[in-house]
């Protein structure tokens, strides 16, 4: 409803523990070849020392990777040095741009999942105006990804928190309808469920339950006097 505004980023932010700190990329890149320190290379993995690069000094040969967007990627993993954590797949007619940051509040890390991005709107600006991206009142932006647990390399999904099969829950209360989740998982294992209201700040509700070998199930009693809440599993 308001009027028209530039912005510079518009997508997703996934927000991952600190020891997710090893961020990789595959990317359709302009050239064939570039040089294995090259900021705009194809693919890499990169970690947060290379944000403290001073910019008159870059010593590091990796001089900015970690918090640098890389566009129009293939897929991007944000993950433990030994490779287990988030991945993402994109289409090859839809690429994102994505990036790794420190989070801004709750610790650990943040994968940045861009569908569009532009220069900051500065002096810049009357030069080169068809590089900024504007919403106005009306305008529709959508797109989808892929999104999973990955193990090293993007090569298979069997990292310990792997889940399957999730599917939503209602059980009647007196107090209400309480919302719970049932999904598959890997047997004797304990996963967690976090809540939200705003993805930026999650609390921990409780353990899933396993009804059954590989069966898990949760309910949230705090769901009868909540408008609207989002969820995520965790191992443990």
């Amino acid at each position: 409803t308001a009027g028209s505004w530039e912005i510079q980023e518009a997508g997703w932010t996934l927000q991952m523990p600190s020891t997710c700190d090893h961020f990789s990329w595959n990317r359709a890149g302009r050239w064939t070849w570039y040089p294995v320190t090259d900021i705009g290379r194809a693919a890499g993995t990169a970690t947060p020392d290379s944000t403290n690069a001073d910019y008159t000094n870059m010593s590091l040969t990796n001089a900015f990777d970690f918090n640098s967007t890389k566009f129009d990627c293939n897929w991007a993993t944000l993950a433990t040095a030994a490779g287990a954590g988030l991945g993402l797949t994109f289409s090859p007619a839809q690429l994102f741009h994505c990036r790794a940051r420190a989070a801004t509040s709750g610790g650990g890390y943040v994968l940045d999942v861009n569908q569009e991005v532009s220069m900051p709107d500065d002096f810049t600006s009357p030069v080169v105006p068809d590089q900024l991206f504007s919403l106005s009142s009306g305008n529709t932006l959508s797109g989808s990804f892929t999104i999973g647990s990955v193990s090293a390399g993007m090569t298979s999904s069997n990292a310990v928190a792997s889940i399957t099969g999730i599917k939503p829950l209602l059980s009647s209360t007196p107090g209400g309808s309480e919302f719970g989740v049932m999904f598959n998982g890997t047997t004797n294992t304990s996963y967690s469920l976090w809540s939200t209201t705003n993805f930026l700040n999650w609390t921990w509700d409780a353990p899933a339950s396993e009804i059954s070998s590989g069966h898990y199930q949760f309910f949230d009693p705090s769901s009868t006097n909540t408008l609207y809440r989002y969820y995520r599993i965790s191992s443990p």
